[in-house]
């Protein structure tokens, strides 16, 4: 809930450069042009014409933005939602988290709610950023690693670290933890 009160704070403000950069492959999927940029970013080199096909930033972010540009149009709003929703997560999955790390509910709900409170995640609610959507790619990662015994857990601890992977590349380090439990 307290997520969802702050869209009406969502404004221009809260675009920065990777923002744009995002929202501007959403708008080109939106329109049937493909995986394709206009923003030029700090890369070494510069490309020939614009727009260019993307390959500085990971994919998937902008790929789940496509989906409310697609049912709200193309505005701010619409892509801010996608964090609001997804950061809607990261409160019950931290309480599941650490009911299972520390087998204490008192400490579960005392997690929860700092992450529920925690003013950077309030903040960063209404960037249209990669932050939040890999933080909950984070979490279920861990929870799914905590309880992983089959199969199944297996493949879905990979599918999990492939999106946050595709989401932002820092997922790589995911695979520490997995090295460091099954060697």
């Amino acid at each position: 809930i307290l997520s969802f009160s702050l869209f009406i704070f969502v404004n221009e403000n809260f675009i920065t450069h990777d923002s744009s950069h995002y929202m501007s492959i959403a708008r080109n999927l939106h329109n049937g042009k493909g995986f394709i940029t206009r923003s030029v970013a700090l890369i070494p080199l510069r490309p020939e014409k614009i727009p260019y096909p993307d390959h500085t930033h990971p994919p998937f972010y902008s790929i789940i933005l496509f989906i409310p540009y697609s049912l709200f149009g193309i505005n701010v709003y619409s892509a801010s939602i996608v964090n609001i929703f997804l950061s809607s997560f990261i409160a019950p999955l931290t309480f599941l988290l650490a009911i299972k790390v520390f087998d204490s509910k008192n400490l579960a709900l005392l997690a929860a709610a700092l992450v529920t409170f925690d003013w950077i995640l309030i903040k960063n609610k209404g960037f249209i950023l990669t932050q939040l959507p890999y933080a909950l790619f984070t979490l279920l990662f861990f929870i799914l690693l905590y309880k992983a015994k089959n199969w199944f857990h297996y493949i879905s601890l990979g599918v999990i670290i492939g999106l946050a992977y595709l989401t932002r590349y820092q997922a790589i380090y995911l695979f520490f933890p997995i090295f460091l439990l099954y060697e």
